[in-house]
């Protein structure tokens, strides 16, 4: 790892660990010396699966990121992903999030996983008529009671809704108005 990477006060210096080793292994050798984010415009996507991040807020450093996979991360709060405008993608399943209502602020926003959340019954979902360019949308296990919030979403291709509770015949209704949707419940 470069020194730069450590010492520098400016930019990389008051990352914790995690966050070093995350951009370590995203960013190209040459960037990885540079004091100022600025010019990493190229970083389009960020993995964070199989690290231990519990702060969310050095994603404002990549604002232009269209995909973000924190999927089993120890973050609790959203608000974050407010700095990303662009986001298309996001894997935020078994997360320790309870609030999703700045997920509204993401109008790109195309597929969304949200699955098996770890704290069901206090889990605040966005409004989903906000997010007019979802295509799919994973919603597991989130206590979903109804389908009238996905009837808005004209480009909605995949709504997979496992493990919730809803009534078949609501099921039945929502595939007969929208066949172009494929519903996994």
């Amino acid at each position: 790892m470069s020194a730069k990477l450590i010492k520098s006060k400016k930019g990389w210096g008051y990352l914790d660990d995690a966050w070093q080793r995350v951009l370590k292994d995203n960013l190209r050798e040459e960037d990885l010396g540079r004091e100022e984010f600025g010019n990493l415009k190229f970083l389009s996507e960020l993995d964070l699966q199989g690290y231990i991040i519990k702060d969310l807020r050095p994603v404002a450093l990549f604002p232009q990121i269209e995909a973000l996979y924190m999927s089993q991360q120890e973050i609790k709060d959203s608000a974050p992903l407010k700095s990303i405008p662009h986001l298309k993608i996001l894997d935020a399943s078994y997360s320790v999030i309870k609030d999703w209502k700045v997920l509204e602020h993401l109008p790109h926003l195309e597929e969304l996983d949200l699955s098996f959340p770890r704290f069901q019954q206090r889990l605040q979902l966005p409004r989903f008529d906000r997010l007019p360019n979802l295509r799919k949308l994973y919603i597991n296990g989130c206590n979903v009671q109804s389908l009238e919030a996905f009837e808005k979403l004209p480009k909605l291709e995949v709504l997979s809704l496992n493990f919730n509770r809803i009534k078949r015949e609501e099921i039945s209704l929502f595939r007969l108005k929208n066949e172009k949707c494929e519903l996994l419940a």
